[in-house]
């Protein structure tokens, strides 16, 4: 296989475990847990968040559990240091949200487990 493709071999699925092991800290509030379940009916509704340790170049990574766009199970948003938006995405493996950090320039990385 061509090594460009092989973030693609394999369909790991995002969880808030790996999530939780990959340093993300679970910020989800009462509030939106009530609210999009009472809205929505998202019962299992999370959200997560990372700072990146690469210095003037750290990004924030916002990802939420079941509001999407596109049926995907995670939203990430991330901003740069400055918080400026720079990009958003509706992701479900673990290879997607990596692709994403190399397209950015990011040396972040989800681990698999």
């Amino acid at each position: 296989m061509n090594k460009a493709w092989a973030i693609f071999e394999d369909d790991i699925s995002i969880t808030p475990e790996i999530l939780k092991s990959n340093g993300f800290e679970d910020i989800t509030s009462e509030h939106e847990r009530e609210y999009y379940n009472s809205t929505y009916g998202i019962t299992d509704y999370c959200s997560f968040r990372k700072w990146t340790d690469e210095g003037h170049s750290s990004i924030k990574l916002d990802i939420s559990h079941r509001v999407t766009n596109n049926n995907a199970e995670w939203n990430l948003h991330i901003d740069n240091c400055d918080c400026d938006t720079i990009g958003s995405m509706d992701i479900d493996y673990v290879w997607q949200f990596n692709a994403l950090m190399t397209i950015l320039g990011s040396n972040f990385r989800l681990n698999k487990e």
